[in-house]
């Protein structure tokens, strides 16, 4: 008998033992080889903790990964938890670290978690913590932010922002190029009805998916500008800037010649400067001497200089 046969065959022996004991009698076993640690896959009665009701006041309190049942005098109650809420967004405003916040707002969601308040307080930590990681780029915290909002807007959908974080999704899905989560974010919209589909913020995104779609870059850089008055899904486009912009540099190159302005790709592309735009410029691969780029056979200017005129 060859190692892998013999190995099968001892598995399957140890299978059908497995199989033919009383599941109490593995439950009791998996107690005491784990030290008195229940876990989940053999106690039910996990999900049915008795619910804490916390009485810390403490409005600052740094995240820990709970290894044990919480101790009610270390959890805030709801309103302590909302007048923290207000304590980490002035602390944000006045400069504090994002990496404080982050962990202040992980405290306020496992204090919630523990007390099961799925509510309208919820919903804001949830929004906010959300918007946060948006800002930041912090892609682990947004992903479970939006997945909790999805089931709190599915039970409360006439509390929070649904419209908003419907938006959010679809440009974030964008930004990771991710065509199976468009889709569904596509058809979630859709579902929506006209209240979702009408909501500016919606509306927006919708645009954007479609100008990225059929590679119109004109239409995205517009909408780009338009973002600055959505101050959180003009973030999420800047994730899309390097890809869009590379894409728009090719065309450019192949519809101007035999010249054009630096300043005119500086316009199209949405850059602050004539400075950043040469930056990228040179980080495609573009040579630039004196005054001008020499990019995909196309000769392009840049302004003169105050000396040159």
């Amino acid at each position: 008998m060859c190692i892998r046969d013999s190995i099968n065959a001892e598995y399957g022996e140890a299978r059908r033992w497995w199989m033919a004991q009383d599941p109490a009698k593995l439950a009791e076993r998996a107690v005491r080889f784990y030290g008195g640690f229940q876990p989940k896959a053999l106690n039910r009665s996990i999900n049915a903790r008795t619910e804490v009701v916390g009485s810390c006041q403490d409005l600052e309190k740094e995240y820990f990964r709970l290894t044990s049942d919480p101790d009610p005098a270390l959890v805030r109650p709801p309103p302590v938890l909302r007048r923290s809420l207000k304590h980490v967004l002035r602390r944000w405003a006045d400069g504090v670290t994002y990496l404080w916040c982050s962990s202040q707002l992980k405290a306020i969601r496992q204090d919630l978690v523990v007390q099961r308040v799925e509510d309208e307080l919820a919903v804001d930590v949830y929004e906010t913590n959300a918007r946060l990681a948006i800002h930041e780029g912090d892609a682990a915290e947004y992903n479970q932010c939006q997945s909790v909002l999805k089931d709190l807007f599915a039970k409360m959908p006439d509390v929070g922002h649904p419209q908003e974080f419907a938006a959010y999704e679809l440009l974030w899905q964008l930004s990771v190029n991710s065509s199976t989560d468009i889709i569904k974010c596509i058809k979630h919209i859709s579902a929506g009805g006209v209240r979702m589909i009408a909501h500016p913020l919606v509306k927006h995104a919708l645009n954007v998916a479609s100008a990225i779609n059929t590679d119109n870059y004109a239409r995205f850089f517009k909408l780009y500008r338009k973002a600055s008055s959505f101050e959180v899904s003009a973030a999420l486009m800047s994730q899309l800037l390097p890809k869009v912009r590379k894409k728009a540099l090719s065309r450019i190159g192949a519809a101007y010649r035999p010249g054009v302005p630096v300043g005119l790709i500086q316009e199209q592309l949405v850059f602050g400067t004539e400075e950043d735009c040469v930056t990228f410029l040179e980080e495609e691969g573009q040579k630039v001497q004196d005054s001008q780029v020499l990019l995909g056979g196309c000769l392009l200017y840049t302004s003169p200089s105050p000396r040159d005129s």
